[in-house]
């Protein structure tokens, strides 16, 4: 974890650019506390049974300190990358040491994203609909607004 490897508090991570319900669910067991979910996902989330108890705590400010461990049957993806079968399954530089990708700004991440074409693609896509949905919600609230 980030946070104990280097002492600095983790940025949270918004997961968006869903392609299916099973997505959203494993993100979130994956500890992912925020995401941009689209409309067709969210009903069929809606209509996804679950025999889980409700959780009716509030989150903590810093949702990564007291991470619970990863399910096993999600450990395997760990190792893959689906988008790209030549990633060899590490997180390491050649020392054995941790890479901080969000070091220098986020330099190491970029040059990994703009090397990886299947992943600055779908990240594009995510971004342009995060902000054409933002857009639509903001027009609706200030839509809301105005009539008050």
């Amino acid at each position: 974890m980030l946070s104990t490897g280097n002492g600095k508090r983790q940025p949270r991570i918004m997961g968006a650019g869903y392609l299916s319900a099973s997505e959203v669910v494993a993100t979130a067991e994956m500890g992912i506390a925020n995401a941009t979910i689209s409309a067709p996902i969210l009903r069929d989330l809606i209509k996804t049974p679950s025999s889980d108890p409700l959780v009716n705590t509030p989150r903590p400010n810093d949702v990564y300190a007291n991470a619970s461990p990863l399910p096993a049957r999600l450990t395997s993806l760990l190792k893959v990358d689906l988008l790209d079968s030549t990633w060899d399954g590490t997180y390491y530089d050649g020392k054995g040491e941790s890479l901080d990708w969000l070091a220098e700004n986020g330099k190491r991440l970029d040059e990994a994203i703009e090397k990886d074409l299947p992943a600055k693609t779908r990240l594009a896509d995510a971004l342009k609909f995060f902000v054409q949905e933002e857009e639509k919600s903001r027009a609706f609230l200030e839509a809301l607004i105005e009539k008050l």
